[in-house]
């Protein structure tokens, strides 16, 4: 189909950023929650961290690992290449790893203390391209989230998928991120399933962080979450969730709630645990097209014309195609997300 005229993509168009967090903790400890979080918007960079240990202080370690790495954040320079970001991320954390160990040295009721870390920093470039730069360490987790509510995770758990799966390790931990009923898995499955909170921390006297860089399209969001919802929930009740949610507070507090529901559950999947997101969005100055919206679309002269649906939505160029029923007809446009209104 003909365009008059190039327009920029949503990537290259005006956004706002809008970030939604919660946590809430376990049912079996509801007075000591051992997650902690960060969000730092203007700047952004955002982390979440699963205290692990128990009696062994994983309050602390969260909060002080999540402490460590922001005062490292915090001196780094504007000017930086994405590799660059990556080896600053993984040196904050590792900084934060000897900070936990001094202080478990120090005081004797922190000795066995650690903690889960996932740290991003939202890169946005000279051209309108953005990319997320990810480290980690444990089963807290970044997903890309897509505007019709598929996730794809970014980071693979440290866990024993990671170390004895091998090449196989994404392809289980997709599998594993679905299943609701041990009738879906293998022998092999099922132990690798059983043993998934078996993880590597900060706390440990040699710890491998890993890092991650990914491209973000348009529409596309970023989701940090730790286990205690994603154990609970399966990928796709957490993209539907955020799929059906107004806003990000809104989504957020959902997601809290429905693993806590789940925790409370007969389910194969449930376990009571804390549970803590991050949901940062992207907002065209626009209507995110997702697929099957009733839409308005404007005209040439000004005045918008009811009953159009969206058919589908192409990222890299930002243009949408939607459709129209008249009599026996369907009518076909692409147009700009920006060009879009809501039906009332």
């Amino acid at each position: 189909m003909a365009r008059s005229e190039q327009l920029p993509s949503p990537e290259q168009s005006p956004e706002t950023m809008d970030v939604g967090a919660a946590t809430i903790a376990s049912e079996l400890h509801p007075e000591s929650n051992e997650d902690s979080l960060f969000v730092r918007k203007g700047e952004g960079f955002f982390g979440i961290f699963d205290g692990v240990g128990g009696e062994a202080a994983g309050d602390v370690a969260s909060a002080e690992a999540s402490k460590s790495i922001l005062s490292k954040l915090e001196t780094l320079e504007e000017n930086f290449t994405l590799p660059e970001m990556r080896e600053d991320l993984r040196k904050a954390v590792e900084n934060a790893n000897d900070h936990l160990l001094q202080l478990s040295s120090q005081h004797s009721e922190l000795r066995g203390m650690g903690t889960t870390a996932c740290i991003a920093k939202i890169v946005n470039g000279k051209q309108g391209e953005r990319h997320v730069v990810v480290a980690n360490i444990g089963d807290s987790r970044a997903y890309i989230v897509k505007p019709d509510g598929r996730m794809l995770q970014i980071t693979l758990d440290d866990n024993i998928l990671k170390r004895d799966a091998l090449d196989e390790a994404w392809v289980l931990q997709k599998k594993l991120n679905e299943v609701t009923s041990p009738t879906q898995l293998t022998a092999r499955e099922l132990h690798f399933f059983e043993n998934i909170n078996r993880i590597d921390c900060l706390g440990a006297r040699r710890v491998e962080v890993s890092t991650y860089t990914a491209r973000m399209s348009p529409g596309d969001n970023l989701l940090l979450t730790t286990d205690g919802v994603s154990d609970n929930l399966t990928d796709s009740e957490m993209g539907d969730i955020l799929a059906s949610s107004d806003n990000t507070e809104q989504a957020t507090e959902a997601l809290t709630r429905a693993a806590q529901q789940r925790s409370r559950e007969n389910h194969f999947r449930a376990k009571p645990d804390d549970m803590s997101v991050i949901l940062i969005e992207f907002m065209p100055r626009g209507l995110l097209p997702y697929v099957g919206r009733s839409l308005n679309v404007r005209r040439s002269s000004g005045v918008f014309d009811i009953g159009w649906k969206v058919h589908s939505y192409d990222y890299a160029s930002g243009y949408v195609t939607v459709i129209k029923e008249e009599g026996k007809n369907i009518l076909s446009k692409e147009i700009l997300a920006q060009e879009l209104t809501e039906n009332n």
